[in-house]
């Protein structure tokens, strides 16, 4: 673990979503907002932003020095770290530095103990029905319902077709069974962003 040597005062201030949006760019909305060039430079090239929501990722860290596990649904590839050296989605900063390792996908039992707000309709199910990102998930259940077999990494990333007749139940089913994984990334604090996390305090209207 890594502490910072801050003042409590600082280290424990929060910001919603809104207020980082609104302060540095980027939606309010996504994992990985992205700040204009124009923010950017004006927060000194600081392109690197994650912002966790916990219905999704409930064992998320939330603390500067806490490990934790972020979830996803694309393939494991490479490490993530937080270094501007690296592609602009691998670089995090929130609060803290974290590199991220994979590690083993959730196993079906898991799937099934996950609370029901993040695996049910309300979250995960729900956004892989909808959202194009889910295609890929969607497109391996109908050659498995189809073909009778796992689709191929050409047939996982169709160019053509949205496969919505997979419906929610559908892809609740096939994580039930393993044959749909949520992939699993461990979080590692390596380092604070003091600096950081100081610009926040003025958000806030704290005095220290």
């Amino acid at each position: 673990m890594h502490y910072s040597h801050y003042h409590e005062a600082i280290c424990l201030v929060t910001v919603d979503r809104d207020q980082i949006s609104a302060h540095y760019g980027g939606s309010p909305m996504d994992t990985f907002p992205k700040p204009s060039e124009k923010r950017r430079a004006q927060h000194r090239r600081r392109t690197g932003l994650m912002c966790i929501n916990l219905l999704w990722t409930p064992r998320a860290p939330q603390w500067s020095g806490h490990t934790g596990l972020y979830f996803d649904i694309s393939l494991p590839v490479v490490e993530w770290m937080a270094d501007t050296s690296h592609a602009e989605r691998q670089t995090l900063f929130v609060k803290l530095k974290s590199r991220q390792k994979s590690a083993p996908s959730l196993t079906a039992q898991q799937w099934c103990g996950l609370p029901s707000a993040v695996r049910s309709i309300l979250m995960w199910t729900k956004n892989i029905h909808g959202k194009q990102w889910g295609k890929s998930v969607r497109a391996r259940i109908h050659i498995r319902q189809t073909l009778g077999r796992e689709a191929t990494n050409k047939e996982a990333k169709p160019t053509e077709g949205l496969f919505k007749h997979i419906s929610v139940e559908d892809i609740d089913a096939a994580f039930v069974a393993g044959h749909e994984r949520l992939r699993i990334w461990s979080m590692q604090c390596v380092a604070y962003e003091e600096d950081f996390q100081r610009g926040f305090v003025p958000l806030t209207k704290c005095e220290l």
